[in-house]
Parts: structure tokens; C-alpha cells; sequence
């Protein structure tokens, strides 16, 4: 039996296509969860730098012993510091999301059509 690590619903691993073996290490999340409309979802807060203690953390040196460290296999379990996605919930977004007023400056007509394509950013992982 497979847990989601969202809603905690069961799956039996015989249910997937093709059937899963054993159950996957680490967080696994059902497609319902992936695809609910909660934007939230994924973004994990981490932790906060200065620019200054950033480039102390990540200095050339220590990034490069990381990485042979990983392609050997004796890295264990990689934490990913990656600070480039922001969450739209808490920051907004460049591309307007479906439910979203449209600004006075905007056709509503325009912002629909761009809020529900798929091809926007905030869908396209839906």
C-alpha cells in the first residue's frame, strides 16, 4: 500500500500502469494532489541567506567536492538549494491565474483567454 504524503490517501501498488515493485523512497504525492488547484503545493520554505553567507556557502571548492561526492554515490540522501521559483500564492505571478479579477486595464475577454491557456505557466504543469 502506497500513502500519498499529502492527503494520506491509500493506493494498492498493483493500481498503477505498469505496477510498482515496492514502494518509492522519499515524499509521494497521488495525481490528485499534483493537480489540485492549491499553488502552494511543492514549495517547501528553506532557508534564508545573505547574499554574503550565501557565497560563503556555496563557494566554488565545496560545489565541486559535492558534486564527485554525488556522481560516486557516497552523498547520501541531495538536498537541492535552489532559489529561482517563487510562490505565486504568496508573490503573485507574471501570468494571470483562472479565478483571478482582471485588472481595469485588461479586456476581461484578454484575461481569460490568457488565464486558461494551456501553455501558461501557472497551468502548464496541470
Amino acid at each position: 500500500m502506497l500513502l500519498c504524503d499529502r492527503c494520506e490517501k491509500g493506493w494498492n501498488l498493483y493500481y498503477f500502469s505498469p505496477p510498482l515493485e515496492k514502494v518509492p523512497s522519499g515524499n509521494w504525492y497521488c495525481l490528485e494532489c499534483v493537480n489540485s488547484n492549491k499553488d502552494s503545493f511543492g514549495f517547501i520554505p528553506g532557508k534564508y541567506f545573505t547574499l554574503e553567507a550565501f557565497r560563503r556557502f556555496a563557494t566554488q571548492a565545496q560545489i565541486e567536492k559535492r558534486f564527485w561526492e554525488i556522481v560516486e554515490g557516497s552523498a547520501g540522501e541531495v538536498e537541492v538549494m535552489y532559489g529561482s521559483d517563487l510562490d505565486t500564492s504568496m508573490y503573485g505571478s507574471g501570468f494571470p491565474r483562472i479565478g483571478d479579477p482582471s485588472p481595469p486595464s485588461v479586456e476581461p475577454d484578454e484575461w481569460r483567454k490568457y488565464s486558461c491557456n494551456p501553455w501558461n505557466l501557472n497551468n502548464l504543469p496541470k
